[in-house]
């Protein structure tokens, strides 16, 4: 978003790798047809500018699916190990429940304006 003039406090390669691999998850989540009900597909990413002292960005994926784990075809990296990685640098992958299903929260440390 527009107001949103912060950077991420993560090695660029380490959060490409997390985000094209959540990315990657969700396709393929959608393309096996485990959405439910069929039709439209959907893959969202929102980003959130989260107030405080130590302020924070939050990526919010949600897909049509409702989920993001695929028993039958996993991706490489896995998400626990995306988790691990995103640990190093006091970030934060977590899985939440909705009513929509599961929506995966990407909290990221930030540096402050970017503007």
């Amino acid at each position: 978003p527009a107001d949103c003039d912060a950077e991420a406090a993560v090695a660029a390669g380490d959060l490409w790798l997390v985000a094209l691999t959540l990315v990657e998850q969700g396709r393929r989540i959608l393309l096996d047809g485990m959405a439910d009900p069929p039709g439209e597909k959907r893959l969202h990413i929102e980003c959130r500018k989260q107030p405080g002292e130590r302020f924070r960005l939050t990526l919010l994926f949600t897909n049509s699916a409702g989920l993001w784990e695929a028993p039958l075809d996993p991706v490489w990296p896995s998400l626990s190990f995306c988790t691990h990685l995103l640990q190093v640098h006091d970030a934060s992958l977590t899985l939440e429940a909705s009513d929509g299903g599961t929506l995966l929260l990407l909290e990221l440390p930030c540096r402050g304006s970017v503007a």
